[in-house]
Parts: C-alpha cells; sequence; structure tokens
C-alpha cells in the first residue's frame, strides 16, 4: 500500500504538468484558498401552495474575483433518484437559480449566509411541504468548485408560516 501512495502522487503530477498546472494549484479557487460551502439550512421555504419562488439558505467562502464565480442552488423534490446525475428531468418540483438569476457572491475570504431565491421550472410542479433535495454550489468558467447537498425539509407551501 506504502508503495503505491508515491506512484499515484507522481502521476497526478505528470498529468497536471500536461495541462499547465501544478500539484497544488489543482486544488486551489480563486484567489490564496480553495471555495467552501460549510452550510445548507434544514429548510427551503415557500410563500404559499402555488409559489414561483422558494427562499434556500447556505453559508459559503470564497476569495478572490466575485465577478468570475456565481452560486447554482436547486431545490427537488418527486420522482427517482434525487441525488443523481440528471434528476431534474426526473423531478416532479424543480427550483433553482438558472430561472431566478439570483446568482452574485462575495468573495472576501469571510463567510457569507445567504438566502436565494429559487424559481420554477415551467414544466414541473409546484412545490409541496415535505422533503426536497438542495444542492447548493459555487462555480468558476472552470465548472463547480465548492459543492453542499442534502435533504431538507420545505416549509410554507401549504400557506402557513413564512421564514423567520
Amino acid at each position: 500500500m506504502h508503495r503505491i501512495r508515491p506512484l499515484v502522487i507522481a502521476a497526478m503530477t505528470l498529468a497536471l504538468s500536461f495541462t499547465g498546472l501544478s500539484a497544488a494549484s489543482a486544488g486551489e479557487g480563486y484567489g490564496d484558498k480553495p471555495p467552501e460551502v460549510s452550510n445548507v439550512a434544514r429548510y427551503v421555504w415557500a410563500d404559499g401552495p402555488r409559489d414561483h419562488e422558494v427562499v434556500a439558505r447556505g453559508t459559503y467562502r470564497c476569495y478572490g474575483d466575485s465577478e468570475a464565480m456565481h452560486l447554482w442552488v436547486s431545490a427537488k423534490q418527486g420522482g427517482s433518484n434525487l441525488p443523481g446525475e440528471g434528476s431534474g428531468e426526473r423531478a416532479r418540483a424543480w427550483y433553482d437559480t438558472n430561472i431566478s438569476q439570483d446568482v452574485a457572491v462575495t468573495c472576501n475570504g469571510r463567510w457569507q449566509t445567504v438566502d436565494v431565491d429559487l424559481g420554477t421550472y415551467p414544466d414541473k410542479g409546484f412545490i409541496r411541504n415535505g422533503k426536497a433535495w438542495v444542492q447548493f454550489c459555487l462555480v468558476s468558467p472552470e465548472g463547480i468548485v465548492a459543492t453542499m447537498s442534502r435533504w431538507v425539509m420545505v416549509k410554507g407551501a401549504d400557506g402557513y408560516g413564512s421564514p423567520a
């Protein structure tokens, strides 16, 4: 086992050299440190049973150029294998930032807790109280650089209550 590890490290270093990246820079985000997502709230909030937007809360931090980074947040409900790839097509209800365009970030190295508006896809149903699969991702031009996903509860879709 100990003999394999140096071979894996050498192979990674060689592979990265063909891309122009160093082993150190491969894991870095914008700025000195990699971006992080530290929390996705346990609830997603709707404002009634036929709400076209819901609110998801998460906490992230990033460094460097805020213009080069954005949020992609998604809430899905119903359907099969929601944590799996391509689950938006299978979901009964799907809300995300591609619809709402609520994607701005602040990359100042401090933890940011944000409420993100998610819009519903017009060919999908409305979200209901109960469980939903939420993905909270920081995205750079290279793709997703930090993410956290979890099952959460939807509140307020029955028309009662609002976020505190």
